[in-house]
């Protein structure tokens, strides 16, 4: 019987490979007995829109709720990056 395993007291490492390589690199960690938390394609924007204003990041978020929240939707990916402190502010 493989040992217990505790996934909150390990470190996460985020491997990033193209969508062909996915199953080599998957069966590679298995056979390494390394334990897999998710193992999936997704999409990862090249640059990052900055944004700087607070209304404009209010915006985006109830945007993406709302394409979120339809029912023909699976998957909302975005590219903006919007800073901590106006997260904090937008959490309130």
């Amino acid at each position: 019987m493989p040992p217990e395993v505790h996934f909150a007291m390990m470190p996460v490492i985020c491997i990033a490979s193209s969508s062909y390589s996915l199953p080599y690199v998957k069966k590679a960690l298995e056979e390494a007995n390394i334990p897999i938390l998710s193992a999936k394609i997704t999409m990862v924007p090249k640059t990052l829109v900055p944004i700087a204003e607070e209304g404009t990041a209010q915006t985006l978020l109830k945007l993406v709720e709302a394409l979120d929240d339809l029912d023909d939707v699976q998957q909302v990916y975005a590219n903006f990056d919007i800073p901590e402190k106006i997260m904090e502010t937008l959490s309130r």
